[in-house]
Formats: C-alpha cells, structure tokens, sequence
C-alpha cells in the first residue's frame, strides 16, 4: 500500500515542481544569450576611421552596459562588491570583468600603468584622473562626449561630466592602457542609463 501511494503522489510532486524547474531554465538560457566578449582597443590604430570609430562604439556600449549594472551603487572605501564600492575598485572590476584586464588595486598604482595622453585624445576605455584633496586621488572610466563613470564618494557609482566645473578643477591626468585582453567574457545585462546629477 505505501508502494502504491508514493507512486500516486509523484506525478504531484512534479506538477508542483515543474513551474520552478522552469523558471530556473529560463533563467539560465537568458543568462548565457546575454553574454558577450568585448574586446579593449582604444591604443590600436588603424588607417580606417570608420573601423576605429566602430571599436570605440563597442567598447563605449559595453561599459553603458557594465554601468548599468553597477548605477547606484553606494561608495564604500576598500568596497570590492555591489554592497559598495570605491572608484580603484570599479575600475579594477570593470577591467578585469569587462576586458580581462588586471589593473592594481590604489588610484595611485592605476595611474601609473599605462601611458599619459591629452584630453582631446580621450576614447572610450581610458582612465581619468583627479586631484581631490591633497593627498586625495580620484580615477573613473572615459565613455564619450566628455562622460566618464566613476564611484563617487559623495553618490554612488555613477556618470559625470568633464566639462562639470567641479570636475574640470580637479582634473589630474588621463592614462590609455596597453590594448590586448586575458578573457574579455563579460555577461553585463542592457539597461537604459540616465546620466546623474553632478557635483
């Protein structure tokens, strides 16, 4: 009798399964269409402008998506995780996430990493620096059109303005790193971005 019981409630036990094995599988299908490999070219050159402005718009429309995924996300000194984060953290994370790219871990050590270029010269992927304080550093990742995005210690991870009169006073210096990748896997989600209120 018990036999035959245990097998009159499994199909049950399945009915009552089945919706939540198939949320999981949807979860996990979503979850690798959304994965991508970006790849980080702002040092190669090319005699074709149209090839390099289309890698800058690559790059560039990755970290829109990387953003997203980080926007608002509270600043935390020594944060590493979306509980919170500092601005050397974001950007260690978003290279080695994004690009594959190992970065060290202080402001100070990232600027020293890779080469020094002019304002005018900035592409997507470069680092920009800030004097904030006397002994204060800030770095955040150059999108376009003057906008980089940065954990800001005051709100969260979010995008500024070089053109910001704040930001124009501290700017320090922007570094381009040497291009190549390690992995470039990446599985960033597509949001809508809103470009946040400044300093």
């Amino acid at each position: 009798m018990n036999d035959l019981k245990v097998k009159m409630e499994l199909p049950g036990t399945i009915r009552v399964l089945f919706p939540l094995l198939l949320v999981v599988f949807l979860f996990a299908f979503c979850g690798c269409m959304s994965k991508s490999t970006v790849t980080y070219f702002p040092q190669q050159k090319t005699s074709d402008k149209k090839s390099q402005a289309e890698q800058n718009e690559q790059v560039t429309a990755a970290l829109r998506q990387y953003f997203a995924s980080w926007q608002g996300t509270r600043y935390s000194h020594g944060g590493l995780s979306r509980r919170g984060v500092d601005c050397s953290g974001l950007t260690l994370l978003t290279y080695k996430e994004l690009f594959g790219k190992n970065l060290p871990r202080t402001v100070q050590e990232q600027a020293e990493e890779g080469t020094k270029i002019s304002k005018a010269a900035l592409q997507a992927g470069d680092l920009v620096f800030f004097k904030t304080g006397v002994f204060q550093r800030h770095v955040g990742i150059y999108l376009k059109e003057d906008l980089f995005f940065h954990a800001s210690p005051t709100k969260g991870v979010m995008i500024s303005s070089l053109n910001n009169a704040y930001w124009q006073k501290k700017f320090w210096q922007a570094q381009r790193l040497k291009s190549g990748t390690d992995s470039g896997k990446s599985s960033t989600a597509i949001n809508q971005q809103t470009v946040a209120a400044d300093y």
